[in-house]
């Protein structure tokens, strides 16, 4: 398990963010090797193997609201530009009712949307359920469940690079870069 912050290599983003993976992720290739199937099947579900930026998390970056910069004398619409995202981590499933699931599982909405439906969980859009997260009781719509578990389960979060601020949310980050 890592701890602290280690710092690897970062992909830049269109829509610049930084995201921030809680300390119990692990790169996929400390987890599975060298295994050729895992970049095969991350290209063919979209996603690229990269490094990961490492953080411990706390509960106050999770109660961060979004703040104006212009009352400071900063010019945040434009330097929120230069935000950068981490990815993709292995996180610990725990959607397969208590089965190892050794599927990579990233931090992002696409990803657990793909991941929802590897283990069944199709339904409507406006379609009101449990929580499939082992454990959650939480009652949501399905279109915010990959939302709910990117922010609540993995505790992924974004970072302002310009003033460190971090937000559980992307519309509450882009608000902060005078953006939303």
């Amino acid at each position: 398990m890592h701890s602290g912050l280690q710092e690897h290599s970062l992909s830049s983003l269109s829509d610049g963010m930084l995201v921030l993976m809680p300390e119990n992720v692990v790169p996929i290739q400390d987890v599975l090797g060298d295994i050729e199937w895992v970049d095969s099947w991350l290209k063919e579900m979209g996603l690229s193997p990269t490094a990961l930026t490492y953080i411990n998390s706390t509960e106050n970056d999770a109660k961060n609201t979004a703040l104006d910069h212009s009352s400071k004398g900063v010019d945040h619409a434009e330097l929120c530009s230069t935000f950068v995202q981490t990815g993709p981590a292995l996180h610990t499933c725990q959607l397969s009712n208590g089965a190892v699931c050794a599927i990579p599982l990233e931090g992002n909405s696409r990803s657990i949307r793909i991941h929802l439906r590897i283990h069944g969980h199709q339904r409507q859009e406006n379609t009101d359920i449990i929580c499939p997260w082992a454990g959650c009781p939480q009652k949501l719509q399905y279109k915010n469940v990959a939302r709910h578990i990117q922010s609540t389960h993995l505790h992924v979060k974004l970072r302002c690079e310009q003033c460190g601020k971090t937000f559980t949310r992307k519309n509450a980050m882009m608000k902060h870069c005078g953006k939303g």
